[in-house]
């Protein structure tokens, strides 16, 4: 596997894949996915890689000098941040249990508060009209093995009809906490969850109000319609393929990948202090937009059809989407890295 893992570096190194496409393959190497499917794989990235270099040539907007030695670094980081990502949640040792609970949610409007120091939250709409949790709690080594009734008391699980809470800060002898939580779809959701380590994933819910923290790790935001969104990660990969109407969106180091599923759209900012972004609008187009896009060192790559570019200069672009709204209430989508490319379609 050391070998596969110096073949996908070197492709990178020599530009015949991307980073997103390198990572992908170191991903799929350490899930163990069959030899044959790998192979496939990298080939298809390969053929796909010999075409970076044409691209530059084809329809699109390029701006920027440094793209070719930004795009290798970019991807030098990210591979980086893969693998620091991987180390979440800390593997302290200790007892552990698992504790499960159902049971039905009446409210119309959900308020979901969550906050662990060490560990991932993963929350899930479903069909169903009531909620299932699975909670992992653990303990210092040094500790006597705790019944489960002591451990669901360090970090009890609260659960009433307008409200789920969880709160796992502060509580010395708890090393690890983790959520993984079923809700009703369909329903209206705030939601509010935080993790000093580990990652944080919200699939197929929407709502007023979405709020995901966590020093390291990925976050990710899939499905549903949200009015409010403010995402960050100090540390990791930040990955939405939902409808925001208004979003903050950020990562320190690590890849940005935003799909705007749906609108209408007021205000989105996204922005990675050290990483490589993808944006794609194409499900916005009928809607008016301003783009504003910067990259302090990082080529840019815009691929949206009848954008009418108003200033390209160094790594700044600005341009509209004209749509049936004036100028003035067209929504705003600013982008901002300050080390790696930025791609937008």
């Amino acid at each position: 596997m050391d070998e596969e893992r110096l073949r996908i570096l070197k492709m990178l190194a020599e530009g015949k894949i991307s980073p997103e496409e390198a990572a992908e393959l170191l991903e799929a190497l350490e899930e163990g996915e069959e030899a044959e499917s790998g192979r496939r794989a990298r080939r298809e990235a390969a053929a796909g890689g010999s075409q970076v270099a044409s691209a530059r040539e084809a329809s699109g907007s390029w701006i920027g000098e440094g793209w070719g030695i930004d795009y290798l670094v970019q991807g030098v980081w990210q591979f980086v941040s893969d693998i620091v990502e991987r180390l979440a949640p800390l593997e302290i040792p200790g007892p552990e249990r698992t504790e499960e609970q159902a049971g039905e949610l009446v409210a119309e409007t959900v308020e979901v508060d969550l906050e662990v120091w060490n560990g991932r939250l993963t929350l899930r709409g479903w069909d169903r009209p009531g909620y299932r949790a699975v909670v992992t709690r653990r303990v210092r080594k040094e500790r006597p093995e705790p019944s489960p009734e002591e451990l669901s008391r360090l970090a009890p699980l609260v659960v009433e009809p307008g409200r789920v809470e969880l709160k796992a800060v502060g509580e010395q002898e708890l090393v690890l906490c983790s959520l993984d939580l079923w809700l009703p779809a369909g329903r209206r959701y705030c939601i509010r969850a935080r993790t000093g380590n580990g990652r944080i994933e919200v699939e197929g819910l929407g709502g007023p109000e979405v709020r995901l923290h966590t020093a390291n790790g990925r976050v990710v935001l899939t499905g549903g319609f949200w009015e409010e969104a403010a995402l960050r990660t100090g540390n990791g990969r930040l990955v939405v393929a939902a409808g925001v109407k208004r979003g903050e969106l950020q990562t320190g180091n690590g890849h940005a990948e935003v799909t705007l599923t749906a609108g209408p759209v007021e205000e989105v900012n996204v922005a990675t202090g050290r990483g490589s972004v993808t944006l794609d609008i194409g499900a916005l187009a009928p809607q008016g937009l301003q783009l504003d896009i910067s990259s302090g060192l990082g080529g840019i790559r815009c691929e949206v059809p009848g954008l009418v570019v108003e200033d390209e200069v160094g790594g700044r672009l600005r341009g509209h989407l004209p749509g049936g709204q004036s100028s003035a209430a067209q929504a705003l989508i600013r982008v901002r890295t300050g080390l790696g490319p930025v791609t937008v379609r």
